[in-house]
């Protein structure tokens, strides 16, 4: 039996190094192919002159290049999203990487006659297949992160509650409850705390039945507690060998807290994402102004870097996409700021626990 499980996990085993093999040899191919299929369609954008001649004789390499270009782009996408799909970067790279693509060429000049803008079609497409790339890998790694938060809460760092700690089924768990209102409160313990009678919670008194020992010994020894709130509170222990920070290092590494730091989560998370679809909304047309303003101006400026002449400087505004291209923009960088929110989110929550 246990020959043929090793053999299982032999094969397993080889199974998944040649898909990885196969997936890094894909990633490479499709990567080496878009560059140099999207490198000599840039170049025929911005060498391709009005000349008939030299506008017959690039066509037919454009159209080889683009049937090239598509593939190469999937091939490329799928590769590194199966290589590199733990990776919090990876939907912002390909997000990138398409802008560059479809909106990159455009910034650098050309010469704006219909020959060499033929040469941009081709780019067009593929720069959105990977563009929905980057989004999907953005939206499931947005989505694994807030699923991992919300259901295991501090637990996704790793932190140990301690050996035998279990969730409590006595009491419900609150949402945004007290700390005798959440999980791990346990029963026995709960019955002779002063801080449930004086319905206070430990992180606000610095003190409870996870991390101060008195509290534990007291309920062993089943001391009795008032019911009255202002009679129970003067039972609550007040430990003066540890300061503040200490304290407050101990509510850090308490399961109770770390629940509440999970409630802290799920509240704040549709709050920060409802904040920012309001932000969008309310100045749309304000941040797709600016990001015209901003294509201009780079262009412009790009015009100027490569020495391009004064005449090229409104290519940009002259195809219809420009309006898509100002869309795309302000959305990829709402996208990247609600991403960083989140990641700042967490660490407020789950790693300095405030």
């Amino acid at each position: 039996m246990k020959r043929g499980n090793h053999s299982a996990r032999s094969a397993d085993d080889t199974f998944q190094a040649l898909l990885e093999s196969v997936a890094r040899f894909i990633f490479l191919a499709g990567a080496g192919c878009t560059v140099l299929s999207a490198g000599f369609l840039i170049f025929y954008y911005m060498k391709i002159s009005g000349e008939p001649n030299t506008a017959a004789a690039a066509a037919s390499n454009i159209a080889l290049f683009g049937k090239i270009l598509m593939p190469a782009t999937v091939a490329t996408a799928v590769g590194a999203c199966y290589l590199f799909w733990s990776e919090e970067v990876l939907g912002v790279l390909l997000i990138i990487a398409a802008v560059i693509m479809g909106v990159g060429p455009k910034l650098l000049g050309g010469d704006g006659n219909a020959a060499s803008l033929a040469a941009l079609v081709p780019l067009q497409t593929p720069a959105l297949v990977l563009g929905l790339f980057g989004f999907v890998a953005v939206a499931a790694d947005m989505y694994h992160r807030i699923t991992l938060r919300m259901t295991l809460g501090a637990k996704a760092d790793t932190i140990k509650y301690g050996k035998g700690v279990k969730e409590e089924r006595d009491i419900q768990n609150v949402f945004m409850g007290k700390c005798w209102q959440l999980p791990y409160c346990r029963k026995f313990v709960r019955e002779k705390c002063p801080i449930f009678h004086a319905k206070v919670t430990c992180w606000k008194e610095r003190v409870g039945c996870m991390c101060e020992e008195q509290v534990i010994k007291n309920a062993m020894e089943g001391k009795t507690v008032p019911r009255d709130m202002v009679a129970a509170s003067q039972y609550i222990p007040r430990n003066n060998k540890l300061n503040a920070a200490q304290k407050a290092e101990r509510c850090r590494q308490c399961s109770i807290y770390n629940e509440h730091q999970k409630h802290k989560y799920k509240l704040a998370l549709p709050t920060v994402l409802i904040g920012m679809i309001a932000i969008y909304g309310t100045g749309r047309e304000t941040f797709v102004k600016a990001a015209g303003l901003f294509l201009i101006n780079t262009q412009g400026f790009m015009n100027k870097a490569t020495l391009s002449s004064p005449g090229t400087e409104n290519a940009i505004t002259k195809g219809t996409m420009m309006p898509i291209f100002q869309e795309v923009l302000v959305v990829v960088v709402f996208l990247i700021i609600i991403a960083y929110l989140l990641k700042m989110l967490e660490y407020f929550i789950f790693t300095l626990k405030i």
